[in-house]
């Protein structure tokens, strides 16, 4: 109780203005250079502002990430036509006082990044219907000098569109398929829908491949096969979906045994030792009881009042559960994958943060006790912690969160997870 007293004198004492009702326009009062997504760690970064610029606020962001309490708040604003994110306490209503001549605004470089799908269009606006200027393929290094408004949701991916340079060609692309790291070894890729004859001879790569009566999702499961099963391709369809992150047609498979229909994407044509996990619906598990009726939502993601700091207007990134155990309630993997980061230093209190085979990452906040380690591979389903209220909380719940990576964009967990009272 007195961290979180001084917690809270400290955001009142130094905040310029209250973040209760933002201000339509406000100014400057520290030297920052914006940022693409609400996080102190993100790199990608859009333009310098300077005490005495007036900018246009869009909305507030709660960064629970946050080591420095000044930082509680993010503003998403627009700054000569250019959006970003700055801490909220770097803005006041008033013009401050002092104004350093500027004599030279700073360059911000733009980021180098590589493109990880085997072709990518370059549009004309950013959206997937603008025109076509030309197109980058696997690898290919590119340029990012500015980022959408908003974020698209494209193959199961969400995402911002980045506006890229190559050749002294510039245009718009999704930017769920560049990655700021060059991969160092071979990266795994779907099967093409060409690749999917009548005749070939594949492996299962989901963790446990559900075959189905009929080339649907909806159709019932006849038996489960294994990882690296070899099978031949007996039958096709012709229509591509998009489902689970991955664009792919049904195909009909035979392995000796038995027969049924899977979804293309869950073959490949080498045995490998990628796993996925096959859902075609939302790919997570729950992350409390196997039963979404134990528990409840205390808070939805989006929009809502601060519970600790009763401040209007701010940014859920995740969604709160309260489980009807209460403390010590145990908090299960959503997916297979590997523990890539536990804290205990910030908002989020006792945190764990697991990456997915599908390349999301989800969060695990507020834990009153770590059941795992990090870097430790975790099977779906598997015990990682027990539920608390350590960091910025008021009482027993799980933070839960889904995004696309460490400390990047965050996701409706909604479309991810069963919710309570929602889904069956």
């Amino acid at each position: 109780m007195k961290f979180l007293y001084t917690f809270l004198l400290i955001i009142i004492s130094y905040s310029s203005i209250s973040p209760s009702e933002p201000t339509e326009t406000l100014y400057v009062n520290k030297e920052y250079t914006l940022k693409a997504l609400p996080f102190e760690e993100n790199t990608d970064l859009i333009t310098v502002v300077y005490p005495g610029d007036q900018v246009e606020v869009i909305q507030l962001e709660e960064n629970l990430a946050a080591t420095n309490p000044n930082h509680a708040y993010l503003a998403k604003v627009r700054f000569n036509q250019k959006i970003g994110y700055i801490p909220y306490h770097f803005l006041q209503a008033k013009l401050p006082k002092n104004i350093p001549k500027i004599r030279k605004r700073a360059y911000v470089e733009p980021k180098k990044y590589y493109v990880t799908a085997s072709s990518l269009y370059v549009r004309e606006e950013p959206y997937r219907y603008s025109g076509i200027l030309t197109s980058i393929y696997r690898d290919d290094e590119v340029t990012v000098s500015q980022f959408s408004d908003t974020d698209d949701y494209i193959d199961g991916k969400s995402a911002k569109w980045a506006y890229v340079e190559k050749d002294s060609i510039g245009g718009w692309v999704f930017s769920g398929y560049l990655t700021d790291i060059r991969e160092s070894t071979e990266v795994y890729t779907p099967e093409t829908p060409d690749s999917l004859t009548v005749g070939k001879s594949k492996f299962t790569i989901a963790s446990n491949l559900h075959v189905r009566d009929e080339p649907s999702k909806f159709g019932t499961v006849v038996s489960i096969m294994p990882h690296g099963n070899p099978v031949k391709i007996i039958d096709t369809t012709n229509t591509i979906e998009s489902m689970n992150g991955f664009q792919s047609k049904w195909v009909k498979i035979d392995d000796g045994d038995s027969k049924g229909w899977v979804f293309g994407a869950f073959l490949y044509d080498t045995k490998i030792s990628k796993k996925l996990n096959d859902s075609l619906d939302k790919p997570f598990l729950y992350p409390l009881s196997p039963d979404p009726g134990d528990s409840r939502i205390t808070s939805p993601f989006g929009p809502r009042v601060d519970p600790v700091t009763k401040k209007k207007g701010t940014v859920h990134t995740g969604i709160d559960l309260y489980p009807y155990a209460r403390f010590g309630s145990p908090i299960y993997a959503a997916g297979d994958g590997v523990v890539i980061h536990q804290s205990s230093n910030t908002s989020f209190g006792n945190l764990t943060v697991v990456q997915h085979d599908n390349g999301l990452v989800t969060y695990y906040a507020h834990q009153q006790k770590f059941l795992v380690k990090q870097n430790e591979a975790i099977r779906a389903g598997d015990k990682i912690g027990e539920v608390g209220s350590t960091g910025k909380s008021t009482g027993p719940h799980l933070h839960f969160e889904v995004r696309t990576g460490m400390w990047k964009q965050y996701l409706d967990p909604g479309h991810y997870i069963p919710l309570p009272g929602v889904d069956e």
